[in-house]
């Protein structure tokens, strides 16, 4: 019998370097997990497939590649979890939606390849909301999912479940996918670590029901969710690679920036901070003061004209492309779009047409290049993650509409990045606000993830990293 830990309280490198030391198996980590699994996400509804005959067989394999001395990847032998919008042949695949229950996909998207190529052994899928458009976490189908560190508040989304899973310590890497924040907003609200790669780093899921809109094409990522930052760079590494299956995908590439300067960007004009978001920040701040960055404060514009035309370019032309996708979603999905949907209507001056979406097009191409440029002169750009402190569970049904709006205003942090195709992680720092670390959000560079990566460890390093989540087993 190995030395096991409780699972939940091994990182991912550590299981990795047990496994390659021959402390353990994979067999038993995975065990592990599904013991774990059994007990606490009938609580959670974290994940929604549980791979309970598969796990165990890829787990055998990849003890078998081992002893046969094969070279696997970073999370081999590792339990890891995909999101219920990423294809994996012969699992349910259901975006969260009613209509798709029985849906199973057909191939593995090209994600999947690579972590399955790797040696990763997944374990199950993971909650999403009707095709993953909300910062919450609920559906008709699964439920609500609940955060496992605070059931008072939403576990953040779409990637709620991957970040719910994470911080109970059901795996130690999940993947999840950003297209305005459906990583790192999971990340903050969980108290876990959650990056978004530059565009085409990780190659996408493509196996859907219809075309994905042009904003999706561009914006879309796939990342990791992780309690600790040498977690969520192993899952980078595990998830990364070029596809030609994916538009925008592109070979391993890495950018690294000059200096140690980082931008210190409230954004109070767009919307005020919570007294905790903050204090999370300025501390995040001094922690890096004091391992050798310069932090300055930064004046500038462009976030607040990414946010603009983020609503416009992704919410916006959603609320048109996506009507199938909306009325397949029910209730649940229309009310979480409504206040993107009054937030554009507004920007707008009335509903989208094709000029105002060239246009808005247009402009970004000039935005991006102004954020480029700034991030010529720092290293990397420090923000909220969100300017206000969790939301209350599915906050986003209830509310009323001026609500709603405030919402997605808090969320600019989210939303100004992926329109500008730039890399974003969400670190927690040591401010713990109703049994959550709040965390801060770093902006770096195209292909600047290790920069990012960095930066965040400095966080940590004074943060310390947080601990695994121990929600209370349904009905005890």
């Amino acid at each position: 019998m190995s030395s096991l830990p409780e699972n939940g309280h091994w990182s991912a490198a550590e299981a990795a370097s047990a496994l390659r030391l021959g402390a353990v198996s994979s067999r038993e980590l995975v065990d592990a997990a599904l013991d774990r699994i059994d007990r606490l996400n009938p609580g959670l509804t974290a994940l929604v497939d549980v791979w309970a005959e598969a796990a165990p067989e890829q787990a055998r394999a990849v003890d078998t590649a081992i002893r046969h001395g094969l070279r696997l990847g970073p999370l081999a032998g590792v339990p890891v979890a995909i999101k219920d919008n990423t294809a994996a042949a012969g699992h349910r695949l259901t975006y969260g939606v009613t209509a798709l229950a029985d849906n199973v996909a057909s191939r593995d998207d090209p994600l999947v390849e690579n972590l399955r190529g790797g040696g990763a052994v997944i374990v199950g899928s993971s909650s999403t909301p009707p095709w993953s458009w909300q910062w919450f976490t609920t559906s008709d189908l699964f439920g609500a999912t609940r955060n496992a560190r605070n059931p008072a508040y939403t576990p953040g989304g779409s990637s709620g479940g991957a970040a719910s899973a994470v911080a109970a310590g059901l795996v130690p890497v999940a993947q999840g996918n950003d297209i305005a924040g459906s990583i790192r907003y999971p990340a903050y609200a969980v108290g876990v670590v959650g990056l978004r790669p530059t565009p085409g780093v990780v190659p996408g899921n493509d196996i859907a029901p219809r075309h994905k809109a042009l904003s999706n094409q561009l914006f879309a990522v796939a990342g990791p969710l992780a309690r600790s930052v040498e977690d969520a760079a192993l899952g980078l590494e595990a998830l990364r690679g070029y596809s030609p299956r994916d538009p925008v995908s592109v070979p391993t590439v890495q950018a690294r920036g000059r200096g140690r300067r980082i931008g210190l960007y409230l954004g109070t004009e767009l919307h005020p901070l919570d007294p905790p978001v903050e204090d999370a920040v300025l501390r995040a701040a001094n922690a890096l003061s004091a391992q050798g960055y310069a932090v300055e404060p930064l004046t500038t514009d462009v976030f607040e004209e990414a946010f603009e035309l983020e609503v416009v370019l992704c919410f916006a032309e959603y609320l048109y492309s996506g009507r199938e996708h909306i009325a397949e979603g029910g209730e649940i999905l229309a009310n979480g779009l409504a206040g993107p949907a009054a937030i554009s209507e507004d920007l707008l001056g009335g509903p989208l047409t094709l000029d105002r979406l060239l246009d808005a097009y247009a402009r970004r191409g000039s935005t991006i290049k102004r954020a480029q440029s700034l991030l010529e002169d720092y290293l990397a750009i420090l923000t909220p993650a969100s300017a206000q402190t969790p939301f209350l569970a599915d906050e986003d049904q209830w509310a009323d509409v001026s609500r709603r709006k405030e919402i997605v205003y808090a969320q600019w942090p989210s939303c100004a990045t992926p329109v500008l195709g730039l890399p974003g992680i969400v670190v927690p720092t040591d401010v713990v606000w109703d049994q959550i670390p709040l965390g801060v959000h770093v902006i770096g560079r195209r292909f600047g993830e290790q920069d990012l990566l960095d930066v965040a460890q400095a966080v940590e390093n004074v943060a310390g990293r947080v601990p695994v989540a121990e929600p209370i087993p349904a009905g005890a």
